[in-house]
């Protein structure tokens, strides 16, 4: 994954625009973890849109898998995000009204990759990997933040994506779950995944390989 020269300007009229991205160039690897940290309005949740191809840039190029994704049109964009990239976020975004399991397979039903008995045997997998097995038919109400954040992960890597974005992933859990989720996330990189986590934890600095400091929409290496 690589970004070069990116820019993203908003309000694109000479007398009004803002440049929340300046020029950003970064390279993300395989079997890695990186930080990316700020303060609120740096620019962090635009880069990482822009990396989880939510947004595009207004500027620059950006590889992903050795494709030019400012050359895909929304659906091609979509199809790479589902089968590429994993995103977890700090609310979760649990289906309230869906079991445990059943929000993990949510992702799948778009990729056919996979048989529907295939994506729910390497679900309950995960779920046994993460120590949730007792946990599969549990509605969202009945996990703690601990487990609930858990889930999201799972659904994370349910198509097994390449790369894992999550976005203050324990902003909402006590210190003993932050360190457990951190260490989880640290173990999906070695596993051979890159892992993005972007936080306001310094926590992080612990566990991420890579730190990088946006400030202003100009990055700097931690």
């Amino acid at each position: 994954m690589n970004l070069e020269n990116i820019s993203k300007i908003f309000n694109e009229n000479k007398e009004n625009e803002i440049e929340i991205l300046k020029n950003i160039s970064l390279k993300f690897e395989k079997g890695k973890m990186y930080a990316i940290m700020g303060r609120s309005g740096a620019g962090k949740t635009t880069l990482v849109n822009i990396i989880g191809l939510l947004d595009t840039p207004t500027s620059g190029s950006y590889l992903l898998n050795g494709k030019n994704v400012n050359t895909l049109n929304e659906k091609e964009k979509a199809h790479l995000r589902n089968k590429e990239i994993g995103f977890v976020f700090q609310s979760h975004f649990l289906d309230k009204n869906l079991t445990a399991i059943e929000n993990v397979l949510l992702p799948t039903i778009i990729n056919k990759d996979k048989t529907k008995n295939d994506y729910k045997e390497y679900a309950i997998k995960l779920f046994k990997d993460f120590g949730l097995e007792d946990r599969i038919n549990a509605m969202p109400s009945k996990l703690s933040g601990g487990e609930a954040g858990r889930v999201a992960i799972i659904r994370a890597l349910i198509n097994d994506p390449t790369y894992l974005i999550a976005d203050e992933p324990t902003g909402a859990l006590d210190s003993e779950n932050e360190t457990y989720i951190f260490k989880l996330l640290k173990s999906i990189s070695k596993s051979g995944k890159c892992v993005i986590v972007v936080t306001h934890n310094d926590k992080i600095k612990k566990y991420a390989d890579t730190l990088f400091y946006i400030n202003d929409g100009v990055i700097k290496n931690g």
